[in-house]
């Protein structure tokens, strides 16, 4: 067994319960049990104690597109319009030879203290650099086509992506699967996607209702969408395959990640929770459509839609567009936004982590600080001032 010491302990736990001189006792990947470092030191000779340092559940960033990684600003950004035209005319270029950028854009989350990864993946490109990172990664295959005349290869092309991604399954690689949206879908491929993640019992992603632009376009067939479909893709009288309430109810009885939903009403998110959760990407969310959402799991989106994917940066953008919007209790917030990156992003995909209890997985971060003697809000100063992780455990093992 070995144990881990600091001067904070940040267990986020039901109740956020924060130990100090606490400790994590693990053995393999599974935690063992949660105390004083002084009582558990005497149950294993391998152990550390950082006395200028807070340890936390390694952070879960549920949504990311690696496979953008080489944007540096080829898109456009204001509206979701302009963003999705400069996306599909830039996106040839942004996606060749991006490996090198993929590696950097992974070793840069996990050096923001992040364990696990909500990959959303178009091309499979991210694949074997994921599964070489030492992160613990739910891979999602995503899957998009709204041409029927195409629905026979695009059957074909996932069925073959899933299936390699399933040959890596193991506790470190979940395969799972993404729909894109609603507007880039046809009703036949989705129910075909829908069914195989219910015979295999997959977790399924989906974006839904994050634009303006695709709000319009379910409801009344007009808008961005007509002149995207009719002027760039060159499909005549071009209609929507689904209301917003037909394209919910499509995902009845499956466990779902609802992705941005800045558009939907009370009564739509009320809907959307009761079927899955909510994830929102504050930055990508401000820059393409200047709403910030729910923000009850804080993901980073891909780097098509945001400056870096660093998660303390992006939980600081959220810190700080929250007070602006609404002023309130800043530990409060703090607190809030580490559960939406610990706890509760490790409960939406249906994982073991984001809490360090006995019995959980042993995915730790810890965060050097150079004075905590007199910190009260230790949450909050964690959440300002930490730079980067200095040491990162996934499943047990260091990954840095």
């Amino acid at each position: 067994m070995k144990l881990l010491g600091a001067r904070y302990v940040l267990t986020a736990d039901e109740s956020f319960s924060i130990l100090e001189n606490g400790a994590v006792l693990y053995e393999g990947d599974k935690i063992v049990e949660v105390g004083s470092y002084e009582a558990l030191s005497l149950k294993t000779e391998d152990k550390s104690f950082y006395k200028d340092s807070i340890l936390t559940p390694a952070f879960i960033n549920a949504h990311v597109h690696f496979e953008f990684s080489k944007n540096s600003g080829e898109f456009r950004y204001g509206s979701f319009g302009a963003w999705l035209e400069s996306v599909i005319g830039n996106r040839g270029e942004v996606l060749k030879d991006a490996s090198k950028a993929i590696k950097e854009a992974i070793s840069e989350s996990k050096k923001s203290g992040v364990g696990t990864i909500g990959a959303i993946s178009s091309y499979d490109m991210d694949l074997n650099t994921l599964l070489e990172s030492g992160l613990r990664t739910v891979y999602f295959s995503e899957v998009l086509g709204a041409n029927i005349t195409e629905l026979q290869s695009q059957i074909d092309a996932l069925a073959k992506r899933l299936e390699t991604s399933l040959s890596h399954k193991s506790a470190m690689f979940i395969p799972s699967l993404a729909v894109h949206s609603p507007y880039s879908i046809s009703k036949e491929l989705l129910e075909y996607t829908l069914n195989l993640a219910r015979n295999l019992n997959l977790l399924v992603s989906t974006h839904f209702l994050e634009s303006k632009e695709e709000l319009e376009w379910l409801e009344s067939s007009s808008g961005f969408f007509k002149h995207f479909y009719e002027d760039i893709l060159h499909i005549s009288n071009p209609k929507p395959n689904f209301s917003v309430e037909g394209f919910l109810e499509s995902f009845y009885d499956l466990d779902c990640l609802f992705v941005h939903c800045l558009q939907a009403d009370e009564s739509v998110l009320q809907k959307i929770l009761s079927k899955g959760k909510i994830v929102s990407c504050p930055r990508s969310n401000l820059l393409l459509n200047q709403k910030m959402g729910l923000n009850e799991i804080v993901a980073t989106d891909g780097k098509s839609s945001n400056i870096n994917l660093n998660m303390l940066d992006e939980l600081r953008a959220a810190f700080f567009t929250s007070i602006a919007l609404n002023p309130t209790n800043l530990e409060s917030l703090a607190i809030k936004l580490l559960q939406s990156v610990t706890c509760k992003a490790a409960l939406a995909l249906r994982l073991e982590n984001g809490s360090l209890q006995s019995g959980k997985l042993a995915d730790m971060a810890l965060f050097s600080f150079p004075k905590l003697e007199d910190i009260k809000d230790i949450s909050l100063h964690l959440l300002l001032y930490a730079k980067e992780a200095q040491s990162l455990i996934v499943g047990g093992v260091e990954r840095f």
